[in-house]
């Protein structure tokens, strides 16, 4: 009876395995991935759809695609009815304990990638501060190329010692303190400071934000932060 048992283990293992594992070179094979410099690197089968993860021009990317691979849908997928968004599974050790710096006593640990000079971004810093009781929130700056202050931001906000009066200052940033424009920054903080901004591009770039806010719950999934 034991030895069944076992073998029924084993066959189970082995088929969830195999139905897991999908074929990426069909997708790769595809006219539109091929002649757009498009690289798949992982797909999952979500309710009668292919989600495909891949790459373009060194950035990630996502798309859809339906089962006979004949309807190419590049847009994002939210989950109904929570709204959250669909996403391949994160491993927490990309992210866990690389933060910034920490904001909040709540319970519920929530990883925040932000742009100071992003304007969705000082609306989510201001929800964050209202909520701080119920959520920690683990910082992680993430200024965009297209928003000029933002790195002259990211130094003033990161130059005290505490994650307190880090935080601080980014919730001054976002109620329009303009205190960095006249900040005088040594050459050796912006030095530290690039290194760590690199070091979340190169988070952001692996686990697939490709946008502030960016918002994830411990499990690794995105929130929307509007319903915090």
């Amino acid at each position: 009876m034991q030895n069944l048992f076992a073998i029924a283990i084993a066959l189970f293992f082995t088929f969830s395995l195999h139905a897991e594992s999908i074929n990426l070179k069909p997708f790769q094979e595809l006219d539109v991935v091929k002649s757009n410099g498009i690289v798949v690197t992982d797909a999952m089968l979500i309710d009668g759809l292919y989600f495909i993860k891949a790459e373009r021009n060194g950035g990630p990317l996502t798309f859809f695609l339906s089962q006979n691979k004949k309807v190419f849908i590049p847009a994002e997928g939210y989950r109904l009815p929570s709204m959250g968004k669909i996403a391949f599974p994160i491993d927490p050790a990309i992210v866990v304990g690389k933060e910034d710096f920490s904001y909040g006593s709540g319970k519920k640990t929530l990883y925040a990638f932000t742009d100071p000079e992003c304007p969705y971004c000082l609306k989510f810093e201001k929800k964050m501060a209202k909520v701080a009781d119920k959520y920690t929130f683990k910082v992680f700056l993430f200024p965009l190329s297209f928003h000029k202050d933002a790195v002259a931001m990211s130094e003033w906000i990161l130059e005290p010692a505490s994650d307190k009066e880090k935080a601080a200052r980014l919730l001054a940033t976002a109620n329009k303190d303009s205190s960095y424009k006249t900040a005088k920054t040594s050459a050796a903080h912006k030095a530290a400071v690039k290194k760590i901004l690199e070091k979340n591009a190169a988070i952001g770039a692996e686990i697939g934000v490709r946008g502030t806010p960016t918002v994830l719950d411990s499990d690794m999934n995105s929130i929307n932060w509007n319903e915090l």
